[in-house]
């Protein structure tokens, strides 16, 4: 049967649904069912790509879409905007309603910041039908959703693009609203300070409880992607055209390159070089959403400008779609890209345990942490070699080189760590607030070259009987006799008497410049101490 299509949207029994006129020569009627049949993904596509839907046409469609797809995604409301709008993600996985049984990188894909641009808004919207499409048939879809989480958030200014403006509703910019490290030197950045409006806190809370590894923010007005930072040290406003480039900036410069690369027309650019800018160096911007992923989250994000006029028109969309959709389906890969692994530690019977642990990079001063879980880690770096340093409280340093190859396949480098072995010593606060301090068993040798020990001492647990007790200091209420207090030391510490050893492990509690003495033939410590009298 020869037939003429014609898409079109329209809302129908509560959800968005793509209208196909069929004239054919051979029937004069058909059947709604049929339509539906008929209809393929490349209609769909299509349709999406012909116009702008409002906020009630994005949900209904989002809701079909998880019909439709229901293998591979779900909704997930993490907020709502200023006019109570939701603000929703559509979360694309090979396991979406369960937790995947292998450790797993996170990535979001962040739209319609700006509510006078929302090209993002359809773009997003037509990537999440090529992964329904193409799962699990094609190969390089099926490798993404099998081996990202992945979140498209469509809109994150629903108020201000029923507006038709840039601010929500408030009639605030949504990338000038989070907490800013220039502003807020020296504090938490995790947490709202104040004037951050709804649509702000409800994206920080979501990015800090999923730990995405990186992200991608679409907006307009430009043809470039940029990288951090957006600011400058002194949060001078005043375009310098000079770079302010943070700890990871070959990073941020590889990630920026490949996109631009993967885009069909973004590294050829006249005015920036290789389609990529650093932020500050363009024009410098503080409380913005990428700085704040970097620096609050561990969260790679690269900010997109995808078109040189905003709100492009519709025929302008589906040219967009074309020239960015295979750097949106490969970029997300970058995440395992550089290197990743799990971090375990020898547990009883020695069985390895996932660990809490801090992941170091010699030479860029910026960590990343393993999820709680698995003990999984994602580093993302350029090409190139490095050194790895892995802690963990309570266990030994474990360190490794890798060469990160440029091919963009990453390197996996999982870690076991040896724990250290912890010994007992004694404490006692008498009436007048003076705190001695007794090693019971130090469980050290003098060694023939030297008087050093040759790994520090580390309090893991301990405190007067009625107060608490941490690495950083002391506070609580102290009482008089003896309490139990637990320290742990290497077992290769090889050198050193009692004393060495007890100066090493004073310094973990803070009582700088008290007065050292033995008592019973160990040293101790006598003074002041941050516990009150009793």
């Amino acid at each position: 049967m020869m037939a003429l299509i014609r898409a079109g949207l329209v809302g129908w029994s509560g959800a968005l649904l793509i209208t196909v006129l069929l004239l054919a020569a051979t029937s004069s009627t058909t059947t709604t069912a049929g339509v539906r049949r008929m209809l393929q993904p490349t209609d769909i596509q299509k349709a999406l790509l012909a116009k702008y839907l409002s906020n009630q046409e994005l949900e209904s469609h989002l809701k079909d879409y998880v019909k439709r797809c229901s293998k591979i995604s779900r909704l997930v409301k993490f907020g709502k905007s200023g006019q109570g709008a939701d603000l929703v993600a559509l979360h694309v996985s090979s396991q979406p309603d369960k937790q995947s049984a292998v450790p797993k990188p996170q990535f979001k894909y962040v739209g319609n910041i700006h509510g006078d641009e929302p090209s993002g808004r359809q773009l997003l919207l037509v990537l999440a039908e090529r992964l329904c499409a193409g799962y699990p048939s094609e190969p390089s879809i099926k490798k993404l959703v099998d081996s990202v989480e992945l979140y498209l958030i469509p809109t994150l200014n629903p108020d201000g693009y029923a507006a038709h403006r840039r601010e929500n509703a408030a009639g605030t910019d949504l990338n000038r609203n989070f907490p800013d490290p220039v502003k807020l030197r020296g504090k938490d950045l995790t947490q709202p300070v104040g004037p951050e409006q709804p649509e702000t806190r409800a994206i920080m809370a979501f990015t800090l409880e999923h730990r995405f590894v990186a992200s991608l923010a679409l907006h307009e007005g430009a043809l470039v992607a940029n990288y951090p930072y957006d600011g400058y040290p002194d949060g001078d406003l005043s375009v310098k055209g000079s770079k302010h480039a943070s700890p990871d900036d070959a990073a941020f410069m590889h990630l920026a390159r490949l996109y631009a690369k993967l885009h069909t027309t973004m590294s050829r650019s006249a005015e920036f070089k290789e389609g990529i800018t650093n932020g500050a160096q363009w024009y410098p911007l503080y409380g913005g959403m990428q700085d704040w992923n970097y620096l609050a989250a561990g969260c790679m994000e690269v900010t997109l400008e995808l078109n040189d006029n905003k709100w492009p028109a519709p025929p302008r969309l589906s040219e967009m779609w074309v020239e960015n959709q295979a750097a949106l389906l490969q970029w997300p890969l970058a995440t395992l890209a550089g290197v990743h692994g799990v971090v375990k530690g020898e547990g009883p019977e020695g069985k390895p345990l996932p660990l809490a642990a801090t992941v170091l990079v010699d030479g860029i001063a910026h960590n990343t942490s393993t999820g709680p879980q698995y003990g999984d880690y994602y580093r993302i770096l350029a090409p190139g070699d490095y050194t790895l340093r892995v802690l963990a409280h309570g266990y030994k340093e474990a360190t490794a080189k890798v060469s990160v190859p440029a091919d963009g396949s990453g390197v996996t480098k999982d870690f076991l760590l040896a724990p250290l072995v912890p010994f007992p010593v004694k404490a006692k606060a008498d009436q007048g607030s003076k705190v001695t301090v007794e090693v019971v068993r130090p469980g050290v040798s003098k060694h023939p070259g030297g008087d050093e020990p040759q790994e520090e001492w580390v309090l893991v647990h301990g405190g007067p009987t009625h107060g608490t007790h941490s690495s950083g200091g002391s506070s609580g209420s102290g009482t008089s006799g003896f309490v139990k207090i637990l320290a742990i030391i290497a077992v290769q510490v090889l050198a050193v008497g009692a004393f060495m050893a007890w100066r090493r492990l004073s310094s973990q509690w803070g009582y700088s410049g008290l007065p050292v003495s033995t008592i019973h033939g160990s040293p101790a410590r006598q003074g002041k101490s941050a516990w009150p009298p009793v």
